[in-house]
This record gives structure tokens, sequence and C-alpha cells, in this order.
């Protein structure tokens, strides 16, 4: 009687250590690819992998991605920087979301690079076949995943944005949860002019510290113009401090006022422009 007891006790905790998991994250804790990618990991549903029963109504995942400027785009300039949204969404007053997204060439190699998440419960995970995985970290409340994304460098070619979702019940098992259908997204790549290439490399700033307490300097790597518009920018697109500086070798400018996050510093002077990625702590 005891020995079965404890086989039991066992058996629940065991239980319970992988409901943990999944809400910890596939990657993160089992370092599983669940995004529905070409060879992604198997065992990502059946078993105790299984979110079915649920009954939620009109289910939807969705990706946008947006410029510093917080314009939706559908192509990417090699080496800038883009805030990529992942939406899940439901009727039925479902309790929580989770996701899992990669970003792909066309030999389905990891491309581009992850540099951060700007939402709560998302978290990035490297993968032991290279592949960096944006998901879910604990249950979100909101559906809403957010991080920023660095696009490769130039002849890439297109990119595919891969990834699944989950609408849960938070009963304590996978029962009554639901999938939601998986996304497939193609990103191609943005033909810049040489004339463009060369009026960004004229005005071309180094930004130092970067991190920092929103006080920075720009360096000139040339010479400098005469006037400059110095734009912070958000992640959601929004200029939230600007000013206008007289050229010189070194500008010193001092947002100390900002709260921490990610923003993008954008330069302009006649039809020269520079964006220059910095986090505040």
């Amino acid at each position: 009687m005891k020995i079965r007891a404890l086989t039991i006790f066992i058996g629940i905790i065991g239980f319970a250590l992988l409901m943990q998991s999944a809400s910890g994250g596939r990657a993160a804790i089992g370092g599983m690819d669940c995004t529905g990618a070409p060879n992604a990991s198997s065992g990502c549903s059946g078993g105790g992998y299984c979110h079915s029963g649920g009954t939620f109504a009109n289910t939807s995942f969705t990706v946008s991605i947006k410029d510093v400027s917080g314009n939706i785009v559908t192509s990417y300039v090699s080496g800038e920087t883009y805030t990529v949204e992942f939406e899940v969404t439901a009727m039925g007053n479902p309790v929580g979301y989770g996701m899992q997204a990669v970003v792909l060439d066309a030999n389905n190699n990891n491309i581009g690079d992850w540099t951060a998440t700007t939402t709560a419960n998302t978290q990035l995970v490297n993968l032991s076949n290279g592949r960096e995985i944006i998901e879910h970290q604990g249950i979100s409340t909101t559906g809403i995943f957010r991080g920023t994304w660095t696009a490769p460098v130039s002849g890439t070619g297109a990119v595919k944005i891969y990834g699944s979702a989950v609408v849960v019940n938070s009963n304590g098992s996978t029962g009554g949860d639901q999938i939601t259908n998986p996304i497939e997204y193609t990103l191609s790549e943005s033909v810049v002019n040489s004339v463009a290439n060369v009026q960004e490399e004229v005005l071309a700033y180094n930004l130092y510290p970067n991190p920092n307490n929103g006080l920075f300097y720009l360096a000139s790597k040339a010479v400098a113009p005469e006037n400059i518009m110095v734009q912070l920018i958000d992640i959601r697109g929004v200029v939230v401090a600007e000013e206008e500086q007289e050229g010189a070798e070194v500008i010193t400018v001092n947002w100390s006022e900002i709260p921490t996050g990610l923003y993008w510093v954008h330069l302009t002077s006649n039809a020269q422009k520079q964006t220059i990625p910095m986090v505040v702590k």
C-alpha cells in the first residue's frame, strides 16, 4: 500500500514539474523548437506536451514588424533593427497565452539576431542546433509578445518567421487548452540604392557609453554637419525627446529623466540620416 502511495506521489510530482516546464517555455526548459518550422523538434504534440480540448472561439496568432518610426513594414534593410510583435487572441475568457517563434533563411538556418524582449513573460533562448527562439516565460495574460530583431547582412534574401501559440485555461493540466493556427510570414529584403548608402555613411556618429542613464555622447567619424537634429524614439515608434544641436566632433546629449528601456537615437541633417539603438538603464 505504501509503495502504491509513493508511486502515485512521484507521478503527481512529475506531472507538476511537466506543467511547470510548459509554462516556463519549451525551449528554455526542454530545449524544444515547437514553432512549426522545418526541422522543428519532434514530440511537440502528443503525450504530456499536447494541449487539447479547448473550446475557445476565434483564436488567432498574428505577427507585425515595425521600423524605428513605428511603421509596419513587409521588408527589411540589412543591419537595421525592428520591433517584431506577436499577438495571440481568443474569445471565451482564456486565462492566458503562450507562444514560440523563430526567423529562418531559405536554407532553414537561423538568421538575424534577436537583441532584446520588451514585454513581460517573454524570453530569448538559444538552442543547441543554433536556432534562437523567442517564446513565453510563464503565462502571459495579455497575449502580446514583443522583441527587437536586427536584420542580417545584405544579400541574405527573403526570410521567414515561423511560430505557434496556445490559449490556456490554467487548470493545472494541458486539457481544455487550444493550439492556434501556426504562422509562416515572409519578410523580403529591401534593396537600398547606393546613393542612399553613401548619404548615411557621410552622417556617421559613434554613440557612447551604451548602455547609459540618458546622458551620452555622439562622436563624429566624418566631417560634422553645421546642424543636426537628435531624436529619441521608443519601441512604439513614438518620439519621446528631441533637440537640435550644432555640428561638432563630439555632441553631448542629456536626457537623464527618461525611463529605462530600449530606444533608437535618430540623427538627421538635410537629406542625411543615421539610426543607433541605445539602452537606458
